[in-house]
């Protein structure tokens, strides 16, 4: 039960992660728009991890062809890159910090 698009670094939120969808019917459709942004980690050590980070949208609906719906029943993944990316960069703080 995990879904990811590159290595996780420390705080990254996988919204999939664990998620249980039960079935209501045979005749259900399930799709989900993923955009994924290309993200780069940099440990206070200097080392750079180049990985990704993801947000989802999902729809669900019932394809029986008794009310009506049309579609196919499955579980459909949509995706798209942004082109945008996210930077972070860990810090360490000096003691005097605290001091002032």
């Amino acid at each position: 039960n995990h879904l990811s698009f590159g290595t996780d670094y420390p705080g990254i939120v996988n919204p999939l992660d664990n998620v249980f969808e039960p079935v209501e019917t045979m005749q259900m459709m399930y799709q989900y728009f993923i955009k994924i942004v290309p993200t780069t980690y940099t440990k206070v050590t200097g080392e750079t991890l180049f990985t990704n980070q993801y947000s989802v949208t999902k729809h669900s609906k019932t394809t029986g062809s008794i009310l009506g719906e049309v579609g196919l029943p499955g579980v459909f993944f949509t995706y798209e890159l942004s082109p945008m990316m996210v930077k972070y960069t860990e810090k360490q703080r000096s003691f005097m910090h605290f001091l002032t």
